[in-house]
């Protein structure tokens, strides 16, 4: 009887210091947690960004590829949160370059611009964005007007000529304009020859930029040779 007691208790010790060595070998057990790095791919984002009012910047930029691949971002000073480009929304300009009016800014005051972009399938972050820093908006208040809304072939001349419209110049405030504002709209063209690069360039010398100063009528024929 006392070696059957003596059986149980050795059992039940066992058993016991069997359930103390397996707690020990578990709180000695350290797991490491690896969290992957998300792969960078090179993006200059902004090609060019100029202020065009009192209250709107307008930025050039080239996608980083596929709209369905890649979601795009503009930063605009030290937010958190940044604007996404929709670049179904955003018109194209030529060579492959987009172009994005950031609006409602604050009269006379800098920004620092930056696109950045993500790939939506690898998760892949952009690096190397080029950062545009102290664009000023203009120090005085502008007319809205929102450029050129509808380009159409001439009928029998579609390969040399075409109609231009747009919307006019809108004046808001407590400041009306005065009855001969504006004074004229300017149109300016050029081939592909000099491209769009060389739109905005003065300096530029070649025949194929032209700059048409038409009245404020809301339309005008131009034709591959126009008589100013």
């Amino acid at each position: 009887m006392i070696l059957k007691k003596l059986f149980v208790l050795l059992a039940i010790v066992l058993v016991l210091a069997s359930c103390v060595g397996s707690v020990e070998k578990s709180s000695s057990e350290k797991t490491d947690y690896y969290t992957p790095q998300a792969s960078l791919f090179d993006y200059q984002g902004i090609v060019d960004a100029r202020a065009i009012s009192h209250n709107k910047i307008e930025i050039d930029f080239i996608p980083a590829g596929d709209p369905t691949v890649f979601n795009h971002y503009l930063y605009v000073n030290e937010q958190t949160n940044p604007i996404e480009i929709k670049l179904e929304t955003v018109p194209a300009v030529g060579s492959g370059i987009y172009r994005y009016v950031l609006e409602d800014l604050i009269i006379n005051r800098a920004y620092n611009l930056k696109i950045t972009a993500t790939n939506l399938k690898t998760g892949a972050i952009s690096t190397g964005e080029k950062i545009v820093e102290n664009l000023r908006t203009f120090d005085n208040t502008t007319a809205t007007f929102r450029g050129i809304s509808k380009v159409t072939a001439v009928p029998g001349s579609a390969s040399s000529s075409a109609i231009v419209k747009w919307n006019a110049a809108l004046f808001e405030g407590a400041i009306s304009a005065a009855p001969y504002d504006p004074v004229y709209y300017e149109l300016i063209y050029i081939s592909d020859n000099g491209g769009y690069a060389n739109i905005n360039n003065t300096t530029y010398s070649g025949d194929d930029r032209q700059i048409l100063r038409v009245p404020a009528s809301g339309s005008i024929s131009i034709t591959s040779h126009p008589t100013f």
